[in-house]
């Protein structure tokens, strides 16, 4: 069976949709991924033994200024356009959209063929209007044969939005492997052995994580505990970090870091001791997201700190994974901080209870059995 996967996302970083091309491949499938990775200048296509991948160049904002702004949105056009034509180009047996803003073209090229369409919920939409991503899902959703969701209560608010049957929930956990510990992100910063370190990695997302409050969170914090921010960032807020932390002087203790392959970065933050998810509760998807940060952090055997959300606090709190902040605030992040490196013996505690989380419950091997079965089954 012919799949074609697209999705407008930065392929190489996305460790869901790599993941699953992964399992698939594994499974027999023959798999095409088409989507946009940055820091090429044209198109790319790399193939491997039931793989292959498309990716198109897509620009990287450098500041929030108003012509970097219109030079991306010239980009996202142009970028739109090509997977648009590609997909459509593409023969297939089933087309798997990523998202709701491949849907359209995804549920055209199989309606042409007469083949399947697979939609993976990614995002839980809020916008409304002229061609938003709810929109596109009311419009699209009922003519697909299968919909993944990431979590439950997601599925349950796309089945009370659109009246689905059915749905198939794959979360997004890392492989069931958990790395050896290594110093490796230590080393790079100069970090020494007896300092603590607090890790966030993921996008740079202002209105949607508070990376300002954590970095602010640092001068709340002793001068051994440093804080790494790991990641992307698609609209120029790295420089808004990078000015904020020359203005507190945090820059011997606050790092910014580029982002590393997903397939490295659950190893990497084995060098940290806390991993934090300062969740800004401003829509339904982050209120019920289940970040992959999550459960990378478990993996990485983390104790974890984390913004109160529906869906991460009864798995924090029960499992003993670590603490929870009401409010992603500098002081309140501070405070939970310094009651796990306070309290003789909590710390390490966390730590352990996050990898028997990673190593019994929360595993991708356990995941991808639900993706194998929804394809067996088309």
């Amino acid at each position: 069976m012919k799949i074609c996967m697209t999705s407008f996302s930065n392929l190489p970083l996305d460790a869901r949709i790599q993941k699953e091309v992964a399992s698939l491949v594994s499974a027999g499938y023959d798999v095409t991924l088409i989507g946009y990775a940055k820091g090429i200048q044209k198109r790319e296509e790399r193939r491997a033994e039931g793989f292959r991948q498309i990716c198109y160049p897509f620009i990287q904002m450098t500041s929030t200024s108003l012509r970097e702004q219109l030079r991306r949105g010239f980009c996202m056009v142009r970028l739109g356009l090509q997977l648009c034509w590609a997909t459509l180009k593409m023969s297939a047996d089933v087309y798997h959209s990523h998202e709701a803003y491949p849907l359209p073209i995804s549920f055209l090229a199989a309606r042409l063929r007469g083949k399947k369409l697979v939609y993976d919920a990614h995002e839980l939409y809020s916008a409304n209007g002229w061609l938003s991503p709810v929109l596109l899902e009311r419009l699209f959703i009922h003519q697909a044969i299968a919909v993944i969701n990431v979590n439950n209560a997601r599925a349950e608010i796309l089945q009370q939005r659109h009246g689905l049957v059915r749905q198939t929930v794959v979360m997004n956990c890392p492989p069931k492997q958990v790395p050896q510990k290594t110093d490796d992100l230590r080393r790079r910063l100069r970090i020494p052995a007896d300092a603590f370190v607090v890790i966030y990695h993921g996008g740079f997302y202002p209105r949607e994580r508070a990376l300002d409050e954590l970095v602010r969170a640092a001068t709340l914090l002793p001068y051994n505990v440093h804080i790494v921010i790991l990641g992307f960032d698609s609209k120029g807020h790295r420089s808004v970090l990078h000015k904020l932390v020359d203005n507190l002087r945090l820059s011997d203790r606050v790092h910014l870091l580029d982002p590393i392959p997903p397939h490295e970065l659950v190893a990497f933050s084995t060098g940290a001791d806390i991993g934090v998810i300062p969740q800004i509760l401003v829509s339904d998807n982050q209120r019920f997201a289940n970040p992959n940060k999550l459960f990378e952090y478990m993996a990485s055997q983390l104790a974890i700190v984390a913004t109160d959300a529906p869906t991460i606090t009864p798995i924090v709190r029960d499992l003993g994974l670590g603490e929870v902040f009401a409010e992603p605030r500098a002081e309140e992040m501070a405070k939970v901080i310094l009651k796990l490196l306070q309290e003789p013996g909590y710390l390490q505690a966390c730590k352990q209870a996050s990898r028997r989380a990673a190593e019994e419950i929360f595993f991708w091997e356990k995941e991808e059995e639900k993706l194998l079965n929804l394809y067996a089954h088309l």
